[in-house]
């Protein structure tokens, strides 16, 4: 026996969470990748700064944009996934944003971006 009062609502939105949690469980790409995350590895050597993105199902490059502000990289970016189960067919779009700083200050200019085989390269040429 509890010595708390029953609370409906509580117990009703818990269920209504649990149904959440259930139905995006199902759906193969909720299992791989947490919404918004972006794995990046950020290398200098003499010259540039590289920044290398895993970014799988980026489908055009008008569906991401790049940033370097105060020596800060932001890559923001919408990805259109597709997830085809026995009883349905659905699109989903996610959305990631991803900042870090950089070890030493950049240009601007010069700035190049190259996406292929699933990942996002950013080669950014150091201030002199």
């Amino acid at each position: 026996m509890s010595l708390l009062p029953s609370d409906p609502f509580n117990q009703l939105t818990n269920n209504i969470f649990k149904e959440i949690e259930r139905f995006f469980a199902e759906i193969p790409l909720f299992k791989e990748l947490p919404i918004g995350s972006l794995r990046m590895n950020v290398q200098e050597t003499e010259h540039e700064v590289v920044a290398i993105c895993d970014m799988p199902g980026l489908e055009k490059n008008s569906d991401i944009k790049i940033d370097v502000i105060n020596n800060m990289l932001t890559i923001n970016g919408v990805i259109n996934h597709f997830a085809h189960t026995i009883d349905r067919n659905a699109q989903y779009m996610s959305s990631f944003h991803r900042s870090v700083s950089l070890p030493s200050p950049v240009s601007k200019e010069g700035l190049s971006v190259n996406y292929q085989n699933g990942q996002l390269e950013v080669r950014m040429p150091k201030l002199k």
